[in-house]
């Protein structure tokens, strides 16, 4: 599968060296970057906390730049791996789930082949995520709505 990893903090790092044993991974940060569109699933792996000065400006920002991102590399999923405020997922009207990323800092990578991955949204698209999961190596546990795991 074709996988993009938005953001390259510790989570995205994280992700990258996992999923990247399983499927072709590329990621995207901050800087100008060529990347050919079309991907299955796209991580989104955004520092919420530091998109603005409060909650309606950082959800602002966020839904502003996840939805560029969808647009401009057309993924079939997006999957939330920040931190947001629930019913975030939901709102943004797409294809989407939030998943948890539990684990020790700075021992991402080791911590995601380690704990059970919850992915929560609709049914089809979490059981989709948890697939690229299970093909890397990383147990999942899909819930229904994407406020489960937001929570």
């Amino acid at each position: 599968m074709r996988i993009l990893v938005i953001g390259r903090g510790e989570v995205g790092d994280a992700l990258v060296a996992v999923l990247s044993q399983a499927h072709e991974v590329e990621w995207k940060d901050k800087e100008p970057k060529e990347i050919r569109p079309g991907f299955d699933v796209a991580h989104v792996c955004l520092n919420y906390a530091y998109l603005g000065s409060n909650n309606a400006e950082r959800t602002s920002v966020f839904y502003r730049i996840v939805r560029g991102y969808y647009e401009q590399y057309r993924p079939r999923f997006l999957d939330i791996c920040s931190t947001v405020p629930p019913g975030t997922t939901r709102a943004l009207g797409l294809p989407a789930v939030h998943s948890t990323t539990r684990g020790l800092h700075p021992n991402l990578a080791e911590s995601i082949r380690t704990f059970v991955k919850f992915v929560s949204g609709p049914p089809e698209v979490a059981q989709a995520v948890a697939a690229v999961y299970k093909k890397a190596g990383v147990k999942t546990r899909t819930f229904n709505r994407p406020e489960t795991t937001e929570l």
